[in-house]
């Protein structure tokens, strides 16, 4: 996505970026991963992000805002085993201080 720098923390399993309009979430994965191989939920107000048949959570947690749900995709990079989430904003034209509320 263009015009957007990636904001990263020692402690979260993500790398995020944003633009006035929408929010990437990229999780880079060690082994070789599949789209069916993760359970993703994305609401309005929520995301979980895990691997199927797992009890640990990559992502849980509030939006700092709304989102548009409908409008939001996942893939999976099938080369370099990134699954790259991209979020289309409720309210456009503004900035978030962090894309889940426990950031």
């Amino acid at each position: 996505v263009k015009n957007m720098s990636w904001n990263t923390h020692e402690t979260l399993p993500y790398i995020w970026n944003q633009n006035q309009d929408e929010i990437t979430i990229e999780i880079a994965f060690e082994q070789p991963i599949r789209a069916r191989m993760l359970d993703i939920k994305l609401t309005r107000s929520k995301l979980t992000v895990k691997k199927k048949g797992s009890d640990e959570y990559l992502i849980n947690g509030e939006f700092y805002e709304r989102v548009k749900h409908n409008d939001s995709t996942w893939t999976v990079d099938p080369q370099t085993f990134v699954l790259n989430i991209e979020i289309e904003k409720y309210t456009k034209n503004n900035f978030w201080p962090c894309v889940i509320k426990v950031d």
